[in-house]
């Protein structure tokens, strides 16, 4: 009798069928397995799951209801990139498209800015600033306006920078804060300290001084001295000619005060 063979190998080498032989024609058959879709992309089949994404297309796919052979139109609505930056909201068509559904808002929300989106190269937003202006912190300025805080070594200068503050010309007046200080003036943005203010009276009996709360000169009387109708006095000091009154700061710095009653004194007359 005849003894059976080895079995013959219909084997196609493709993980997602189910090979077979037909046992009556001895013919090799071959079923896809379910889920599953054979799709020749150019280098021959390839298994692929079903939902798994064209690599060419989001908006394609294995969808094995559809067709196990070629990538068909995934569901409307899927999101996908359109590789517009400059939409949004992007989604499948039912023809497997992908759609932007809305134009990208570029508004930077400044009146000094035109915005727009510029797709080439991807590069998106774009805002340019208005001539004769800046943009710093977010916010708009006219040239020639100065940092706020009442510094004015630093101001918007388009030609300069129209997204920082840029340093005023040098030599430029200033207030360094300092209300003792004269003739302040800029340099390298920064405010240079001026001339300090000229508080002397003249006297040598006095010292004197600037206060740095509000500028004003102010004057102290030296110790064991008088101010008297403008003229510096030593206690003791006698009032000239008559002699009957005399510098005592002990009672009053701005007046002679009366000598006692008997004191020695000269009328000026010799005879």
């Amino acid at each position: 009798y005849c003894i059976p063979g080895a079995p013959k190998d219909c084997d196609d080498g493709i993980l997602c069928t189910k090979d077979s032989c037909e046992a009556g024609t001895g013919q090799c058959s071959s079923a896809l397995a379910p889920g599953s879709c054979l799709i020749d992309q150019g280098a021959g089949a390839e298994c692929m799951a079903a939902g798994v994404v064209s690599p060419d297309n989001p908006c394609l796919g294995c969808n094995p209801s559809q067709s196990t052979e070629v990538f068909t139109a995934n569901i409307l609505g899927t999101a996908c990139d359109d590789q517009n930056v400059c939409t949004t909201g992007d989604a499948c068509t039912a023809d497997g498209v992908c759609v932007g559904a809305t134009p990208l808002d570029c508004d930077d929300g400044l009146e000094c800015t035109t915005d727009a989106c510029v797709a080439e190269d991807g590069l998106g937003c774009t805002s340019e600033v208005g001539a004769g202006q800046c943009v710093i912190d977010n916010q708009c300025w006219d040239q020639g306006a100065f940092k706020p805080g009442g510094d004015l070594c630093l101001g918007c200068f388009p030609g300069t920078d129209a997204a920082a503050w840029s340093s005023s010309e040098d030599g430029a007046s200033c207030d360094d804060g300092d209300p003792c200080t004269l003739s302040e003036t800029c340099g390298g943005g920064v405010c240079q300290s001026g001339v300090t203010k000229d508080c002397s009276d003249g006297l040598e009996c006095t010292a004197d001084s600037c206060n740095v709360l509000n500028g004003a000169c102010e004057s102290e009387l030296s110790p064991g001295k008088c101010l008297i109708d403008g003229a510096c006095k030593t206690a003791g000091d006698l009032d000239v000619p008559q002699g009957c009154r005399v510098c005592d700061p002990a009672f009053s710095t701005v007046s002679y005060v009366p000598l006692s009653a008997g004191t020695t004194c000269s009328d000026g007359d010799a005879c």
